[in-house]
């Protein structure tokens, strides 16, 4: 299992293949008493663009690339909780 660090600057791809960004920030809430945090989602930055990814449309996390199961016009944004890590 690699740590987060590793993960960070990965590109992410989606459904077609079309990199959309690098991987930027791994969002995640704590959920209840459970002692790690549940990753809710993903930020792709791309310049100065990005967009939040729900961890629901990622297919890969871990590998040489983020892999989507979306195209990226289908990606709904995740909108941050003010509890969010």
């Amino acid at each position: 299992m690699p740590y987060v660090s590793q993960l960070m600057g990965r590109p992410i791809a989606d459904l077609d293949g079309e990199v959309i960004g690098s991987l930027s920030e791994i969002l995640a809430h704590k959920v209840g008493e459970v002692s790690h945090p549940k990753i809710v989602a993903i930020e792709a930055k791309k310049g100065s663009h990005t967009l939040m990814i729900p961890i629901a449309d990622v297919a890969v996390l871990i590998g040489p690339a983020v892999a989507l199961h979306k195209r990226k016009a289908h990606i709904v944004p995740y909108n941050p909780d003010e509890d969010d890590l």
